[in-house]
């Protein structure tokens, strides 16, 4: 194995570990309600705290992947991400956890422009689509562990099940310090003459057009499906419909290929359509394939109907998470893909946590008391499919929109 495979490598086990801490609190929230009392809509804030970590995080360490390497940065994470889950281990009150989140999320921001810059850094630009499927795929299947967690808890408490998140932490961490040199460029082109100040202004810089923003907002509203729905709030919806094991199948299943798709279907990204167009494709197809689940009449809902139409969505959503990182990589000069892939991160992550809240008044609201039905369930996913509508929408109109941009958006 050479060393940058070796070096890529850290990157996907941090990867890994920023989608397992994403579903981690809605895997240990029997515990967390029986222990501490807490209640759903907490669990959602807990979430959104994480994300308002991660996006703050963005802020400042895109950038700084830029002027020093990913790997003296990660590091820098890991060591930050340590110190939130030994916090988490000692929480009681929520107040505790909150901060804790939030620490993490500061701790795990940098994976998404560390990995983006790592990989354009030692691998030839035309492999970046397939390997950023790749990179994203470590993340779901990450995520995918909820079922893992959610055993741990149960079997052995929330003690041991903290254990053995603070050990993938600490393994994770030491990973990332052995091959910090190996992430680093030789000669960093980024610490050129301008100052640190004017390196974060140029994230503004980066925006100053038609393109930047629609795109991002585009794809960030519709990824509640995989970062607020399936983590969150899947479990008890499809355990209404299906038994429960049955349910969690299904979730894992789709977390899995949310990631695969993007792997697999990164392979033609250069092919036959614009990446814009195929971004326009992605959302239709997720939102006929929601409407098809929301819509059809509760007493004909069964576990083919519910499985088939949740892994088209997640199929397509997937792709289209390796797509959007491909574009706007691309986009840009070399030395501005973390501070671009950051700019990214941390819109999509403010708007998450904004929004994530957001969903659970929603249910409380359709509802009116705590005891939540499957039609309650799909009036708050009608929201979720009007977000894929309106992504569609949005990216139909940038490819016509794109056509006065040049390929790559050159920044002085």
């Amino acid at each position: 194995m050479t060393n940058r495979y070796f070096a890529f490598g850290s990157l996907l086990l941090m990867s890994f570990f920023q989608g397992f801490i994403n579903v981690y609190i809605g895997g240990i929230e029997s515990n967390l309600h029986r222990l501490y009392q807490f209640i759903q809509p907490e669990f959602t804030e807990l979430t959104a705290y994480l994300f308002l970590g991660n996006g703050l995080g963005c802020i400042i360490g895109g950038t700084l992947i830029d002027r020093y390497g990913a790997g003296t940065i990660t590091t820098i994470a890991g060591l930050i991400s340590t110190l939130g889950i030994l916090l988490l281990t000692n929480s009681s009150t929520f107040i505790n956890f909150s901060v804790s989140e939030f620490i993490i999320g500061i701790g795990v921001s940098v994976w998404y422009p560390a990995g983006i810059k790592v990989i354009k850094m030692h691998f030839n630009p035309h492999e970046l689509p397939f390997l950023a499927g790749i990179f994203l795929f470590a993340n779901n299947l990450g995520s995918s562990a909820l079922s893992g967690v959610v055993y741990l808890d149960k079997a052995y408490g929330l003690n041991n099940t903290n254990k053995v998140l603070f050990s993938i932490c600490i393994v994770m961490t030491l990973y990332l310090v052995f091959t910090a040199r190996m992430n680093n460029p030789s000669r960093n082109i980024s610490t050129y003459s301008k100052s640190l100040l004017n390196s974060y202004f140029d994230q503004v810089r980066l925006m100053n057009n038609g393109l930047v923003l629609p795109v991002i907002v585009s794809q960030t509203i519709p990824t509640l499906f995989s970062y607020v729905f399936l983590p969150l709030w899947a479990l008890p919806y499809l355990s209404m419909i299906v038994s429960r094991d049955s349910a969690m199948v299904i979730i894992t299943s789709c977390l899995i290929i949310y990631g695969a798709a993007g792997i697999v279907l990164g392979k033609i990204y250069y092919r036959f359509l614009s990446p814009l167009a195929w971004m326009t494709f992605q959302f239709s197809g997720s939102a006929i394939a929601l409407a098809f689940l929301i819509f059809t009449p509760i007493y004909f809902l069964n576990i083919w109907i519910v499985t088939v139409s949740l892994l088209v969505v997640s199929i397509l959503l997937g792709a289209n998470n390796t797509y959007l990182a491909t574009y706007l990589a691309d986009l840009f000069q070399h030395q501005y893909t973390g501070t671009i892939s950051a700019v990214y991160g941390y819109i999509f992550q403010f708007l998450i946590s904004a929004v994530t809240p957001i969903f659970g008044l929603t249910l409380v609201s359709s509802s009116g008391h705590g005891h939540y039905t499957v039609a309650d369930y799909n009036g708050a996913l009608k929201y979720l499919l009007l977000s894929f509508v309106f992504s569609g929408l949005l990216t139909l109109i940038l490819q016509w929109v794109s056509k006065y941009y040049p390929k790559k958006i050159i920044i002085s």
